[in-house]
C-alpha cells in the first residue's frame, strides 16, 4: 500500500480520508489477497478445489462474501503442512515460526515472513507516534510480555527494533515477565527519559505499577503509558490504573487486539474510547480501530472473520472471536487525533478466559473434571472466569456443580485446587509458561456448589467481571 510507505503520510491520511475510502481499501486488499492465494498457496488452491470454487469467477466483494467458504483452524490450518500453507509452498524462505498451545495442549504453528514483519513495524510506528509522539519525546519502552512460546513479546520487540533506523529518541528494554528486573531497570534508567511506555498483560502490568509505587517511584516525573494485550479490562480498571500512574487522559492506558494466527490486528484510540463511552448502555467490552487495508474484517453469525496477508495468508478465517464491525461515524469526531477508521467490537471467545496472557479453554477444565475421583461427585457443569478482587488484581475462579446430596470438605477442596493447578500445567503450554514466571498468582480458586445453584444459569462461556 503506497499510502503507508511513510508514517507521516499515513497519519495524515488517517485523519483526513473519509470512512468510505478505508472500506474500499479493505475490500480491494481482500480480493487481491484471495486471488493471489488461490494461485500461489498450495493448501488454499486445494481447499478451493475441494469446495468447487473457481476464483476467477469472484469479481466483487459481494461475490467474495457469498461464494468463498469460511476457513477455520480445524477445516483449513490443521489439514495441511506449514509449507503448503505458505506462499509458493516455501516455508524455508526467511520465516519466523510461532506457536500457541491450543485447546488440546498440542501446539499450532504459524509462519511470518518479511512483509508481515514490515507491516507490524509500520502499525506499531503509527500507533506509538500517532498517540504518544515518540518521534519527539525521549521515551523508554519496557516490553513486559513473555517471550518463548508467546508471540506478543517477540513481535513487539521486533517491531520497536524495526523503528531504530528512524532515529526516534527512544530506548527499548525487554525484561519480560520478571518483576524484579522490570523494577530495577526502570529505577536505574528513568532519569534519562520524559516518557515511559510499558507493554504487557494487564495483570502483570498492575503488579509492576504496584511494586514501583511500593519502592517510592515518582510517577509525576514522567508521562506514563500502558499498552496492554492478552486479557481485557473494564473502564473501572482503566480509571484505577490512570489514578495509580498519575495520568488523566484515557489513552494513557490502552488495549491491543492480536492473536498468534495474524499478529497485531487493532488497538484502542481516542475515537474507540469515545465511542465506547457514548454507547456504554450497549457496549460493555473492548472497541478497537483497525486499518482495513491490512486486516479486512467481516462479521458472520456474530463471529469475526479475517482476510489478511499474514505470512500464511488467511482468507475468510474464523478464529471464533465473538464480535462485530462498526462503521466510523461523525459523532466521534471530537479530537484532532481521531482517525476515520472502522471499529471492531470484541465480545470475547466462547469458552475461553485469559489469565496473564495465557488462554485457558473450557476443554481444559472439562478434561480435568473427567478424572474418576471428581467425576463421581460432580454433574459436569462448570463456569470458569477471571475476576478482579477488591484491589483490582486478577483471580482465576472455577465454579463446579456437585451432584444432588453431595458434600465436600475444605481439605478436599484444597486437594482439588492443587490437582487443577498441576493438571493445567501439564496440558496447557501457555499456562505452564506463565506459572514459571508468576508462580502461585496463576493458581485457580475452585468453588463447589450444591446441585441447581443459580450460578450455573450461565453457560460455560467465560467472562471477566468486576
Amino acid at each position: 500500500m503506497r499510502l503507508f510507505s511513510d508514517t507521516t503520510k499515513a497519519l495524515s491520511a488517517l485523519g483526513s480520508q473519509p470512512a468510505a475510502f478505508w472500506q474500499s481499501q479493505g475490500e480491494f486488499q481482500a480480493l487481491q489477497t484471495f486471488h493471489e492465494a488461490a494461485e500461489r498457496v498450495p493448501a488454499y488452491k486445494h481447499f478451493l478445489k475441494k469446495h468447487n470454487v473457481d476464483h476467477s469467477r469472484i469479481h466483487t466483494i459481494q461475490d467474495f462474501q457469498s461464494f468463498v467458504p469460511i476457513t477455520t483452524k480445524d477445516s483449513y490450518i490443521r489439514q495441511y503442512s506449514l509449507s503448503e500453507l505458505s506462499w509458493d509452498g516455501q516455508l524455508a524462505s526467511g520465516s519466523i515460526i510461532s506457536y500457541s498451545s491450543g485447546t488440546s495442549g498440542a501446539p499450532s504453528m504459524w509462519a511470518r515472513f518479511v512483509e508481515q514483519e514490515e507491516h507490524s513495524v509500520l502499525l506499531h510506528d503509527i500507533m506509538l507516534r500517532g498517540l504518544y509522539d515518540i518521534h519527539e519525546k525521549k521515551t523508554l519502552m519496557v516490553v513486559c510480555f513473555s517471550f518463548g512460546i508467546h508471540i506478543a513479546g517477540m513481535i513487539t520487540a521486533q517491531s520497536i527494533a524495526g523503528m531504530l533506523s528512524k532515529q526516534y529518541p527512544f530506548s527499548m528494554v525487554t525484561p519480560g515477565k520478571n518483576l524484579e528486573d522490570v523494577v530495577a531497570i526502570v529505577q536505574q534508567l528513568h532519569p534519562q527519559y520524559e516518557q515511559i511506555i510499558f507493554f504487557g498483560h494487564p495483570g502483570f502490568i498492575k503488579q509492576v505499577v504496584d511494586e514501583l509505587s511500593r519502592h517510592g517511584f515518582d510517577w509525576s516525573a514522567h508521562s506514563i503509558r500502558l499498552i496492554l494485550s492478552g486479557g481485557g479490562f473494564f473502564e473501572e480498571w482503566r480509571s484505577y490504573m490512570l489514578a495509580a500512574i498519575g495520568e488523566t487522559n484515557p489513552v494513557s492506558v490502552i488495549g491491543l487486539y492480536g492473536c498468534t494466527d495474524m499478529g497485531f490486528l487493532a488497538h484502542e484510540t481516542p475515537a474507540s474510547i469515545a465511542y465506547k463511552k457514548q454507547h456504554s448502555d450497549t457496549v460493555d467490552s473492548f472497541v478497537f480501530q483497525y486499518i482495513p487495508g491490512f486486516r479486512f474484517i467481516e462479521t458472520v453469525r456474530d463471529e469475526l472473520v479475517f482476510t489478511a496477508n499474514a505470512g500464511m495468508p488467511t482468507i475468510r478465517y474464523n478464529i471464533h472471536d465473538r464480535g462485530s464491525v462498526i462503521e466510523w461515524s461523525q459523532e466521534c469526531d471530537s479530537s484532532a487525533r481521531m482517525w476515520r477508521l472502522p471499529f471492531v467490537h470484541l465480545y470475547g471467545r466462547q469458552g475461553t478466559v485469559v489469565l496473564n496472557g495465557a488462554n485457558i479453554y473450557s476443554e481444559n477444565i472439562q478434561k480435568i473434571l473427567e478424572h474418576p475421583v471428581l467425576l463421581s461427585g460432580v454433574t459436569g457443569r462448570f463456569v470458569h472466569e477471571v475476576v478482579y478482587n477488591d484491589t483490582y488484581n486478577e483471580e482465576f475462579v472455577i465454579h463446579i456443580e456437585m451432584k444432588q446430596g453431595m458434600r465436600i470438605s475444605e481439605n478436599a477442596v484444597q486437594r482439588v485446587q492443587h490437582h487443577f493447578f498441576s493438571a493445567l500445567q501439564t496440558m496447557n503450554a501457555e499456562y505452564a509458561d506463565c506459572v514459571r514466571a508468576l508462580g502461585m498468582k496463576m493458581a485457580p480458586v475452585v468453588r463447589f456448589y450444591e446441585h441447581g445453584h443459580h450460578v450455573f444459569d450461565r453457560s460455560t462461556v467465560a467472562k471477566k467481571r468486576l
